[in-house]
C-alpha cells in the first residue's frame, strides 16, 4: 500500500467520484495529531497502512525492530520474529497480511535484503534471489501481489519486480544510471521510476519495455507516486512538485506548492488529493495541486520521514526521525453524490443525494446567482440536522425556482472544531426551447396562423391562416399550400385524426373534409356559416361549431348538423376525445357544459359571468381550463376545474388571456396572453402539473399570438403567430448539473 518514506505526504481527504474542478482551501489546518506513546520515541524511517487503516507497520532505522499495530495505531508492539536490524522502506498489502521491508544486518557486511512476510509478521523470509544490495537499503512499493523495488544509492542497476510477493524476482529490461524512487498502478501494469539527472522512465507492460517521459527534462528527480489507474501522477525534485495528468508523458509545475525542500510526494487513488513533506511540515492539497495547506502547524516543526493513509482517508499515521508515531482521524468531506435531477413542475426540482460521513453536523444549503454560474458567497440553509441526521440517501425537493437560473446546492459536514468540508453542485434550470417551422410564404397569404392540427406522431401537420391552408407530411420540413384546392378563405379552425388521414378545415361559409391525408378535399355544403370556433371528437366523427349565437353539432363528420345550444355571444367550444363531454363559453356570460353529447347543457354559474375568451378539455372531459379576456378591466384569470365544471380554481391573474390548450391527460397546459384582434403582443405560459404551477416561457418571445394547441401526448406545444408557427418539444424544464466543486473551510 502507499506510504511515504522520508517525505511522504498525508492524505486529508479521499473523495469518491473523480477530480473536482474547483476548490478552495485555507492556508492552515486544525487537524489533530495524537502521539502514540506505546510506540516509544524512536528514529522512525517508514510507515505503511492496510486499506482500512486497521493494520500498520513502521520501521526503525537505527538498530531496532519493526513495530506493528492491529488497532489503527492506538497500540504498538515490536515484531520480534523479524529480529533487530537497520530497517528501511516498508510496504503492506491491502488486507494487512503481507509485509515487505528493506533490512540490513547490524553486524557483518553492510548488505541490504528484502524481507517478506505473508502472515502479518508471524514469520519472515529473506529474498536471496540475487537481490543483495550493498550499502543502504532502497525503495519498495506494492500493489496487489506485485512488489517493485530499486536501490537508492547504486548506479547501473535495474528496477526489480516480483509478482508473488518476493518469492521470485525479475529485473526490468532497462538498465539505468541512478534509479531513485518507484511507483505503480493498482494492477501493476504501469511502473514509473525517477532517475536523478535522468528524467522519468515509464513502463506500461509491467517492466518489460520502457520509455522516457517527453517533458521530464533532466533534473534532480526524486519521489514519485501514481493514482490507481496510473493516469495522474505527482513527482518531485529537491525543490519543486510536478503533476502529470496523462500517465507521465507531460508534466506541469504545481506553482502554488512553492519552492521548498520537498522530501517526498504522494497522490490519492482517484488523483485529486496530494500530500507532501516539505521542510518540517506536512502539506496537503485536495484540488489536484491547485492549492495547498499546512496540516501539522499545531504540532510545530518536526523531522517528518514518512506518512500513510487508509484508502478512504479516514485514518492517517506519520513518523519522524526522533519521536513517537502520530495518528490522525481527520474530518472527511461529506462524500456526497448527486443522483437524478428531474422537474416535477415548471418551478420545482426533485433530486436524490447522499451524505454518508459521520460528523457533529451535516446539512444542505443553497443559493442562486441568476444568469451567471459564478459561485455564491452567501448561502441560505435549506436543511440542517444535527445529531439525528442519518447517513445515506435522501430526496430533496426544491420549489419556487426560476428557469434560466443557476442554483448552487452545497452538502457539507462539520466537525467539533468548526472545520467544514463542502461539495457544491451547480445546477442550471433551463427554459424549454422554442423553434419555428419556417413555413414559406405562398399565394393568398395575408397574416396570422389561426390553427394547427397534427397526427399523433407529428409527421402530418395542417395549419390554417387568414387566406391560406398549408400542409406538411414530413413533420414540418417541407410545406405546400392548398390555395388551388381550397381557395383563399378566412380559415379559423382545423382538425386531424390520430393517423393523419381524416382532416377538416373550417372558415367563414366554407367547410372542407379530407379522407386521404389532405390529397383530395370535399366541400360540405350543409354547414354553419361564420363560425368563431370548432371542436371535434378524436375520430372526427362528432364535430362542434359555434357562430356566436348558436352551437351546432354534427354526428356524421360534417354532412349534417343540428342546433344544440342557443346563447348570445358564444366565444369558444371544446370536446372530450369521445365527443360526449362538451363545453362552451360566452363573452360576456357563463361557462356551459354537457355530458351527453350536447343533448342537455348546464350553466356553470360558479366561476361567474365574465368575458370568457377560450376553453379546453382534457381527453376524458374532467379537466376544464378557461381564460378571461376583459380588455376593459386589465384582463382576467385562468380558471381550472378538475371535476368536469362542478368546482373551479382561479390561477394566473391580471392578464388578457386569449387562448388555452391541454394534453389528453390534462397535465400539460398552455395559455397565451395578448390579443391578435388588436395586435397586442403577449407571452405563452405553460404548466406541466395540471395547472398547479406555471412558467412564463420567455424563450418563445413576445408576439401577437393567434392560435395555441398541445399534442395529445403532451410532448409538443404549438403556437401560431403572424410570421410562423412555433413549437416546443421538451416540455419539462431541463436541469443540468453543470459543475461540481469541493471546498475546505
Amino acid at each position: 500500500m502507499k506510504k511515504l518514506l522520508t517525505t511522504l505526504f498525508i492524505l486529508t481527504v479521499l473523495v469518491v467520484g473523480g477530480i473536482y474542478s474547483s476548490f478552495a482551501q485555507e492556508a492552515t489546518s486544525t487537524e489533530i495529531w495524537t502521539p502514540q506513546e506505546t510506540s516509544g520515541s524512536r528514529s522512525w524511517g517508514s510507515i505503511t497502512s492496510s486499506a482500512d487503516g486497521s493494520k500498520l507497520a513502521a520501521s526503525h532505522t537505527s538498530p531496532g525492530y519493526i513495530y506493528i499495530s492491529t488497532d489503527s495505531g492506538d497500540t504498538w508492539a515490536p515484531n520480534l520474529s523479524a529480529g533487530e536490524k537497520y530497517w528501511g522502506d516498508i510496504t503492506i498489502s491491502s488486507d494487512g497480511e503481507k509485509i515487505a521491508v528493506f533490512g540490513r544486518e547490524i553486524t557483518g557486511l553492510p548488505n541490504a535484503y528484502i524481507y517478506t512476510s505473508i502472515n502479518g509478521g508471524d514469520t519472515w523470509s529473506r529474498s536471496d534471489d540475487g537481490l543483495v544490495f550493498s550499502g543502504a537499503p532502497g525503495m519498495i512499493t506494492s500493489s496487489g501481489d506485485t512488489l517493485v523495488a530499486v536501490h537508492l544509492y547504486q548506479s547501473n542497476v535495474y528496477v526489480y519486480i516480483s509478482h508473488d510477493w518476493g518469492i521470485s524476482w525479475a529485473t526490468s529490461s532497462i538498465e539505468s544510471v541512478g534509479f531513485r524512487f518507484v511507483a505503480t498502478s493498482l494492477d501493476g501494469a504501469k511502473i514509473f521510476s525517477t532517475v536523478r539527472e535522468g528524467g522519468i522512465y515509464i513502463s506500461e507492460d509491467g517492466g518489460q519495455n520502457w520509455h522516457t517521459s517527453t517533458s521530464s527534462q533532466i533534473g534532480a528527480w526524486m519521489g514519485i507516486d501514481s493514482s490507481e489507474n496510473g493516469q495522474i501522477l505527482v513527482a518531485r525534485t529537491d525543490n519543486l512538485i510536478y503533476i502529470s495528468e496523462d500517465g507521465g508523458e507531460t508534466w506541469a509545475t504545481s506553482t502554488s506548492a512553492g519552492e521548498r525542500f520537498w522530501n517526498s510526494v504522494q497522490i490519492s487513488d482517484d488523483g485529486s488529493k496530494l500530500l507532501a513533506i516539505g521542510g518540517d511540515h506536512i502539506y496537503t492539497s485536495i484540488d489536484g495541486g491547485e492549492t495547498w495547506a499546512t496540516s501539522t502547524e499545531a504540532l510545530g516543526a518536526k523531522s517528518w520521514t514518512s506518512l500513510t493513509v487508509s484508502s478512504d482517508g479516514s485514518k492517517l499515521a506519520a513518523v519522524n526521525s526522533s519521536g513517537y508515531i502520530y495518528t490522525n482521524s481527520p474530518l472527511l468531506p461529506p462524500n456526497s453524490s448527486l443522483g437524478s435531477i428531474g422537474a416535477i413542475s415548471s418551478t420545482s426540482l426533485e433530486f436524490n443525494f447522499s451524505v454518508d460521513r459521520s460528523h457533529s453536523k451535516r446539512g444542505v444549503e443553497y443559493c442562486s446567482t441568476g444568469i451567471s454560474s459564478t459561485p455564491c458567497n452567501s448561502f441560505t440553509e435549506y436543511v440542517e440536522e444535527e445529531g439525528t441526521f442519518s447517513p445515506g440517501s435522501a430526496t430533496l425537493v426544491a420549489t419556487d425556482l426560476t428557469p434560466k437560473t443557476y442554483y448552487h446546492y452545497r452538502f457539507y459536514s462539520e466537525n467539533e472544531a468548526g472545520r467544514k468540508y463542502s461539495d457544491t453542485y451547480t445546477i442550471l434550470l433551463d427554459y424549454r426551447e422554442w423553434n419555428n417551422f419556417g413555413i414559406p410564404e405562398g399565394e393568398g397569404e395575408t397574416t396570422y396562423y389561426t390553427s394547427l392540427s397534427s397526427s399523433s406522431d407529428g409527421s402530418s401537420v395542417l395549419v390554417t391562416g387568414t387566406g391560406y391552408v398549408k400542409i406538411s407530411k414530413d413533420g414540418g420540413e417541407t410545406w405546400y399550400e392548398l390555395y388551388e384546392e381550397l381557395g383563399g378563405n378566412t380559415w379559423l379552425s382545423s382538425g386531424s385524426s390520430p393517423d393523419g388521414m381524416k382532416m377538416y378545415v373550417y372558415g367563414y361559409n366554407y367547410f372542407y373534409t379530407s379522407e386521404d391525408g389532405g390529397i383530395s378535399w370535399e366541400r360540405q355544403e350543409d354547414c354553419p356559416t361564420g363560425p368563431d370556433s370548432m371542436a371535434h371528437s378524436e375520430d372526427l366523427t362528432r364535430l362542434i361549431a359555434n357562430d356566436s349565437w348558436k352551437l351546432y353539432i354534427s354526428d356524421d363528420s360534417g354532412e349534417t348538423w343540428r342546433i344544440s345550444l342557443e346563447e348570445s355571444d358564444l366565444e369558444d367550444t371544446t370536446s372530450s376525445l369521445d365527443g360526449m363531454r362538451l363545453a362552451a363559453v360566452e363573452s360576456p356570460g357563463y361557462i356551459y357544459t354537457s355530458i351527453d353529447g350536447g343533448a342537455t347543457w348546464t350553466e356553470r354559474i360558479g366561476p361567474g359571468s365574465k368575458h370568457w375568451s377560450s376553453i379546453t378539455y382534457s381527453g376524458d372531459g374532467l379537466k376544464l381550463v378557461a381564460t378571461e379576456n376583459d380588455v376593459y378591466d386589465d384582463g382576467g384569470y385562468v380558471h381550472i376545474s378538475n371535476d368536469g365544471g362542478e368546482t373551479w380554481t382561479r390561477k394566473l391573474g391580471a392578464q388578457i388571456w386569449q387562448f388555452t390548450a391541454s394534453s389528453a391527460d390534462g397535465k400539460v397546459l398552455a395559455a397565451a396572453t395578448g390579443d391578435f384582434f388588436s395586435d397586442s403582443e403577449g407571452y405563452i405560459y405553460t404548466s406541466i402539473d395540471g395547472g398547479e404551477t406555471w412558467t412564463k416561457d420567455l424563450s418563445a418571445g413576445a408576439k401577437v399570438w393567434s392560435s395555441l394547441s398541445v399534442s395529445a401526448d403532451g410532448t409538443t406545444i404549438f403556437a401560431g403567430a403572424s410570421d410562423d408557427v412555433y413549437y416546443s418539444q421538451n416540455l419539462f424544464p431541463e436541469a443540468q448539473n453543470v459543475n461540481i466543486s469541493r471546498s475546505l473551510e
